[in-house]
């Protein structure tokens, strides 16, 4: 088998991993409006359900990055995507808050060890045109939120949505035998096991540019992990008046929108050899959009579906800070320097994910229709601010970081 195959076959298992953690990740938002009704949730707990996978994710990050990186790519990748499974049935046949959290903390292991699998591979097989093959990779698995969707809101029309997670179940099931048969170790990540050291782990932590990058992203993901992974459904039915099939349509547009962006950020930076002025112009984009929604209330179905697939679009530049952690870091520490970029992306969405419902009921009156609580245009304002602010933080970072030139930066 040559090496161009085995990379194929690869990177295609590694980013059907990530895709099977994407579409956990927008299936909540789809799920939301049944779990708050049939569990009698508020807001809050909603919101507390929904950071079970993002703390999940926090806490295994920095650990996951050094098994990658010691005991290299496959065998904890088919690990951890049999545990995803394993809560994702439990949750299906079982359907209660309790089963929810642990299909939630399943799912967010999963989901990162996906990411950091993803990474690895495209990093590892594809040197020479690394923001090219993540920008696709992340294109393909965003195409998981557009499946959690549309797709999925009519399938648990037809079949119930515990029946629907039971479908979500089989697939990933479907993905782990293609995995197992496909995803191989890349031959330099054996020389590089002699990278991990406790001293060279310390170093990859203190480094600023990591730090940066983690920061720039945090921003920009938060139209994903707050929007389009919880909130965005409620928001654009309540706020904006929409029905829930126009408002499931206009949530993927986010997730269309990372699918095009990715490829067009990942190709305009390896052309220019460049990272910081694409990345720039992303999070540049991503603000003004951001802005809009937040203060213009009487935005028509056509205008709030061009401006989700616009944020989608503009925050996949997001992608560009996982070449620049490739080429910032020793080759054998990619994992781990990626996991603290992501610790810090997590973080914050966790943290922003239950702040979002807390900042929604922080002034509410107590209206409901339908057991779902309906909130004033101020509650929805102040809650948005804090993504606009983040963003602001995303677009400061982009001047504090350093050009590589999409080339590696010299080290120790």
């Amino acid at each position: 088998m040559n090496n161009t195959f085995r990379a194929g076959l690869s990177i295609a298992s590694a980013t059907c991993f990530f895709f099977f953690g994407i579409l956990q990740l927008g299936l909540f938002n789809t799920l939301s409006p049944f779990i708050l009704h049939d569990f009698s949730l508020s807001s809050t707990q909603l919101g507390l359900l929904a950071s079970l996978y993002l703390i999940t994710i926090t806490l295994i990050f920095i650990p996951s990055g050094i098994l990658l990186d010691k005991y290299l790519t496959r065998r904890p990748a088919l690990i951890a995507l049999a545990i995803a499974l394993i809560g994702t049935f439990i949750f299906a046949f079982y359907s209660n808050f309790w089963t929810a959290a642990l299909y939630r903390i399943a799912a967010g292991i999963g989901n990162g060890l996906g990411f950091l699998t993803a990474m690895r591979v495209a990093n590892y097989w594809f040197p020479n045109k690394k923001a090219l093959a993540i920008s696709l990779t992340v294109s393909f698995a965003m195409t998981g939120g557009i499946v959690a969707g549309v797709p999925t809101a009519a399938l648990i029309q037809h079949l119930g949505w515990s029946n629907t997670i039971l479908v979500d179940a089989c697939i990933g099931s479907a993905l782990f035998c293609f995995m197992f048969f496909c995803l191989q170790n890349h031959p330099d990540e054996h020389s590089r096991k002699n990278d991990v050291t406790l001293e060279r782990i310390k170093a990859v932590f203190k480094t600023k540019q990591n730090a940066f990058c983690g920061a720039y992203i945090a921003g920009l993901n938060l139209s994903i992990y707050v929007l389009a992974a919880v909130w965005s459904n409620l928001l654009l039915t309540s706020q904006f008046g929409l029905t829930s099939a126009q408002a499931a349509l206009v949530s993927s547009m986010i997730f269309l929108g990372m699918i095009i962006g990715a490829p067009c950020f990942g190709s305009l930076s390896d052309w220019m050899q460049r990272r910081k002025p694409a990345m720039r112009l992303g999070s540049a984009m991503a603000l003004v959009i951001m802005i809009v929604i937040t203060f213009s209330p009487h935005l028509t179905y056509m205008a709030l579906f061009i401006l989700f697939l616009g944020l989608g679009f503009s925050s996949s530049s997001q992608i560009l800070s996982y070449p620049t952690l490739a080429e910032s870091n020793p080759l054998g520490l990619i994992s781990t320097a990626t996991s603290m970029a992501a610790l810090i992306v997590d973080i914050t969405g966790a943290l922003m994910q239950f702040s979002f419902g807390w900042l929604l009921t922080m002034h509410w009156q107590g209206e409901t229709v339908g057991n779902i609580p309906q909130y004033a245009n101020i509650d929805w304002r102040i809650a948005l601010s804090c993504i606009i602010a983040f963003l602001c933080i995303s677009l400061f970072a982009t001047f504090k970081l350093k050009e590589t030139h999409c080339r590696p930066l010299p080290h120790e």
